[in-house]
């Protein structure tokens, strides 16, 4: 430990207050109910959560010590909350995350994120297909590849023949992904209607699903859940919705969803409405279990007398769902169970990631920090699964106040996992000029196969340039509110006050 101050403040405005010469008592209380038996004896039911109460015991401080004290107590700094870094509390991290799962027996307060394919489609490909996305994914047409084009910042397919299906596909590595993308219809479909789609796990141009959004000429506008099959021929449909009025000009989002056996779709007109707060057809299919292509595509259906219609896509992403994270109660040393990370498939261009989902909706973007006071995050892993060996990177990211990056992030040296021993991985650092907030995660390298999995415990954030050598458990950094701070000063001695106390509750909501 290398600084023993306490800090509060406002998140970017920390300020060291006055340590107390007398105690600084900061007793977590879980809510625990104790219930008599019909049979005889008792049952104990205890709440997971729980919250601290600071009561920090001053002997006697100047009237400057008190008056920065008074300031956060009477509302000067502002109504709060306000965080409060305590230095008798080492590790920073939530309770689920410094026990590696073992509050709840569940990945809570975890979260994998995983980089998408994506486009923006600004670059200028003519008459050649899409060319390469945003993301390095390279795209294939199943149709006339002169068709398609980017115009510099949007895809576009030229739908010259009627009844034709025109798709574009990438490579995710993964058979589970979500699927998401703009398409503009410049025109109201005369004759018969147009079909602006997104495809998902698609393995050839027999065997995928679709999210279908039929534009009739009327306007009237229908989504639908389609799969075809080289077993059952013909495209079934498998679920439908309807969604609203087109007019010429308009953008339509679709998002297609498939997992395991569950996929759903959504859609809605970005030019005259808002995103829909729950999935607006679904399914449960268990026809398609591979493919890990996922795309867009359109058609002008049969009778349709618009003539060649440039339809345009924009704002592409394909997102695998490629690692899932657990508990397991294999491994286990500060506390009963370990966090798992298991590689269920691979997209090479992809980048995975484990990161913290923190628990205070004041705090959503991590830990508040003082400015040059260093932090060091650091945990433990060990493999297993089909191949143990594979290549982690913890790091460190810096926020500003609305939780954007402040361009640096921290990467510490890259660790290898083995089947036989733990491995520990650190990333320390002082934050940089603008940073509020420390984020982390530990980033896949390299290494892992299908079924890979990495055992990870002792996660630890603690103030200074090295680990603690010995691991603390965490309770988080929550919010504070100063629920009493009495006044007294001794005889003519205005310039003195004489015992305060400083009581803070933490709010975990």
């Amino acid at each position: 430990m290398t600084d023993t101050r306490m800090y509060l403040g406002r998140p970017g405005l920390l300020a060291a207050i006055g340590s107390p010469r007398g105690s600084v008592e900061a007793p977590r209380q879980r809510r625990t109910s104790v219930f008599e038996l019909g049979a005889g004896g008792f049952a104990i039911d205890q709440m997971i959560g729980g919250a601290r109460t600071y009561t920090i015991n001053y002997e006697q401080i100047t009237r400057q010590n008190w008056a920065t004290l008074q300031a956060y107590a009477d509302g000067h700094e502002g109504p709060g909350p306000f965080a409060f870094l305590d230095p008798g509390q080492r590790n920073m991290l939530p309770a689920n995350v410094s026990g590696a799962t073992s509050v709840t027996n569940d990945s809570t307060n975890f979260a994998a994120v995983e980089t998408p394919a994506a486009d923006t489609f600004n670059r200028a490909v003519t008459s050649s297909g899409f060319g390469t996305s945003t993301s390095g994914h390279v795209w294939t047409a199943s149709s006339v590849t002169g068709h398609y084009s980017t115009t510099g910042t949007t895809g576009q397919i030229s739908t010259v023949t009627v009844n034709n299906l025109y798709y574009a596909t990438v490579d995710t590595g993964c058979p589970d992904h979500t699927v998401s993308i703009d398409q503009t219809l410049p025109v109201l479909p005369t004759g018969a209607a147009i079909t602006l789609r997104a495809v998902a796990r698609w393995t050839d141009a027999s065997n995928f699903y679709e999210a279908l959004v039929t534009v009739a000429t009327s306007g009237s506008t229908t989504l639908t859940i389609q799969k075809r099959t080289t077993a059952g021929g013909l495209v079934t449909v498998v679920a439908a919705a309807t969604v609203g009025m087109h007019a010429a000009g308009n953008t339509w989002r679709i998002v297609l969803d498939v997992l395991g056996t569950t996929v759903r779709a959504l859609t809605w007109n970005t030019s005259t409405g808002t995103a829909p707060t729950t999935w607006q057809a679904s399914a449960t299919d268990a026809s398609l279990t591979t493919g890990n292509l996922a795309g867009v595509g359109c058609r002008r259906e049969t009778s349709n007398s618009n003539g060649t219609v440039n339809i345009l896509f924009d704002s592409f992403t394909a997102t695998p769902t490629a690692m899932a994270l657990g508990s397991s109660a294999l491994y286990n040393d500060a506390g009963p169970r370990s966090l798992t990370w298991t590689f269920s498939n691979l997209d090479t261009l992809a980048t995975s990631a484990l990161t913290i989902d923190w628990p205070s909706s004041t705090f959503a973007y991590g830990v508040p920090v003082v400015s040059g006071r260093a932090l060091c995050f650091s945990c433990y892993v060990r493999g297993g699964g089909a191949d143990a060996i594979v290549t982690y990177t913890p790091r460190l990211y810096w926020r500003d106040a609305a939780g954007v990056l402040t361009g640096s992030i921290t990467s510490g040296t890259p660790v290898v996992s083995s089947s036989g021993a733990w491995a520990q991985m650190l990333a320390t650092a002082t934050p940089p000029v603008g940073a509020v907030y420390a984020d982390m995660d530990v980033h896949y390298t390299s290494g892992a196969t299908i079924g890979s999995i990495g055992y990870f415990r002792r996660f630890l954030l603690n103030e200074g340039s090295t680990p603690d050598t010995l691991w603390t458990p965490g309770t988080g950094v929550w919010p504070v509110r100063v629920m009493a701070l009495p006044e007294a000063w001794p005889y003519l001695s205005p310039e003195l006050r004489t015992g305060p106390v400083l009581t803070m509750q933490e709010d975990t909501s």
